[in-house]
């Protein structure tokens, strides 16, 4: 079994390319090292802030977050709270 960060990073990937394969276009995802080693882990979904509410959330629908332990962020509550 793969240990947790390993796991976390996989499922970033995973998200990455469901944003790609829904016509998305993301920043490339930085190596396993890089994103081990960031205080604030890159995520996917940053990019789509630009983009609006509906389309963020019908992205978020076909490709899930990884969950509330901070890997991916919920862009609809930065986005409600202005940021």
């Amino acid at each position: 079994m793969l240990p947790q960060g390993e796991l976390l990073y996989s499922r970033v990937l995973d998200v990455t390319e469901c944003l790609a394969y829904h016509g998305t276009q993301v920043a490339p995802p930085p190596s396993l090292e890089t994103w081990l080693d960031q205080n604030v882990p890159w995520d996917p979904y940053a990019d789509l802030l630009e983009r609006p509410p509906s389309t963020r959330r019908e992205l978020m629908d076909d490709c899930p977050q990884v969950g509330n332990i901070g890997a991916i962020v919920d862009i609809q509550s930065l986005a409600d709270a202005g940021l």
